[in-house]
Order: C-alpha cells, then structure tokens, then sequence
C-alpha cells in the first residue's frame, strides 16, 4: 500500500475520532480515556551476523536452541510415499 495513501487513512480515521470527542463533549457525554501510545514492537526474528550460527541464538558462550531450531534440524521423520499397494495407483480401475 502507498505510503501517502496510509498516512491519509490515519489522518482520517484520526480526525473522525477528534470529532466524536469534541460532540461528546458538547453533549455533556463523559468517554473512555485516550489510551496511550505505544512504540511499535518488532515483530518476528532478530537478524543474524554474517559469521553467527544459522539456528538458535548465543547466550555468553552458549548456543541456545529451541524447540523450534531443534525441530527445523530434525526434520519431520519423512513419512511414506502413498499409493503403493496392489492397486493403489492412479488410472487402473480395480486390476
């Protein structure tokens, strides 16, 4: 989405909210509070160093893995392949 668009829907949806407030007001009709605003949080994973390792994360000098990391390194144990059988395949009807 174009940055001048989201900053026009902000500016709208700001200005709305300024004029519920101020009609309130003038109606003697007593609202929640403004709540404060926060920082946006990161969301996600932390980047890594060039040189750092590819799953877990350093703490001191110990590499910590978790849960996660140790099920991406493991893998999921593969399975079989489906279809098999005497006539599990596709396009034989019932040989």
């Amino acid at each position: 989405m174009p940055m001048a668009m989201r900053k026009r829907i902000t500016a709208t949806r700001d200005a709305r909210e300024d004029k519920r407030r101020r009609e309130a007001r003038e109606n003697g009709v007593v609202l929640e509070r403004v709540a404060p605003v926060k920082k946006a949080e990161k969301k996600g994973r932390h980047e890594r160093a060039l040189d750092g390792p590819e799953v877990g994360r350093m703490r001191g000098a110990e590499l910590k893995l978790s849960d996660r990391d140790v099920r991406n390194i493991e893998g999921s144990g593969g399975g079989r392949g489906g279809r098999g059988g005497k006539s599990g395949g596709r396009g034989r009807r019932g040989r």
